[in-house]
């Protein structure tokens, strides 16, 4: 008995692969990217198409909605 059996857990706790760390560090990764993307594709439209105010908060609100999934 070791000092991490207690006699309670039946099943074993599944230990993270390297591969699947990459897997999820890509996935984060590719998530903060669209943020970010979207984020400066606000603060661009906002600056060069003036015409268009719509189109950043468009732009602000995928960044935030995208951010919260």
């Amino acid at each position: 008995m070791s000092v991490y059996d207690d006699g309670w857990c039946v099943a074993p706790v599944a230990v993270p692969t390297a591969e699947d760390t990459r897997r999820r560090v890509r996935a984060l990764i590719g998530w903060m990217v669209v943020v970010v993307g979207l984020f400066a594709a606000s603060a661009a439209a906002a600056v060069w198409a003036t015409g268009l105010p719509w189109l950043t908060w468009v732009l602000l609100a995928a960044s935030l909605g995208a951010g919260t999934v």
